[in-house]
């Protein structure tokens, strides 16, 4: 049974070949620093056959490049992607009824702590073009640890460094960062 499924998805996923040369393509691109050349490539490596998992992997290496070169927009869509193939993969591996293959994975390359990162990081990226989120209690970001603050603090402008965490019981952070003259105050709710 395992082995017909094997064999199906590697049929479902097509041609191996065509995603190996886009991957290629995008580890080129990568050494060279260039994001949109990587994103590129990663999604037509991923629409040309890659099973879901190497289709995670290769997100979140287009993340890694994106990110050293400060390119917000491909790490945005590097995340994204990265998401929604660890679904898809969670998927794949529930409809083949081998949990203990599912936790492997997600174990071993850290899967849930790159989830978490990649869904906090993309609200984060969000609050900072806008001026609503986690600007009240009402539009509150997110989060699923006190430190994922910081992530927030590198996408938005905040109007200086010096920044007090007031905790809360009810898992909503308050954050009042000192302006000098004012002070501004931003909301992150703790994911329970």
């Amino acid at each position: 049974m395992i082995k017909l499924f094997l064999i199906m998805s590697t049929l479902h996923y097509g041609s191996h070949l065509d995603a190996t040369k886009y991957l290629r393509k995008a580890g080129a691109a990568a050494s060279r620093g260039d994001c949109a050349s990587v994103i590129e490539n990663t999604e037509l490596a991923a629409g040309f056959g890659l099973d879901p998992f190497t289709s995670a992997a290769a997100y979140w290496n287009a993340y890694i490049c994106c990110d050293k070169v400060g390119n917000d927009d491909g790490v945005a869509n590097s995340l994204l992607g990265f998401i929604v193939y660890v679904h898809e993969s969670k998927r794949v591996y529930e409809r083949a009824g081998m949990p203990n293959k599912l936790k492997d994975w997600i174990f071993g390359y850290k899967i849930d702590e790159k989830y978490k990162f990649a869904s906090v990081s993309i609200q984060a990226l969000w609050a900072g073009r806008n001026d609503y989120s986690c600007r009240s209690e009402e539009f509150n970001c997110f989060i699923y640890s006190k430190e994922d603050i910081k992530l927030y603090a590198r996408s938005m402008s905040f109007c200086g460094n010096d920044a007090y965490v007031a905790e809360s019981t009810d898992g909503l952070f308050r954050v009042i960062v000192d302006c000098g003259k004012t002070k501004e105050q931003y909301y992150f709710g703790l994911v329970k």
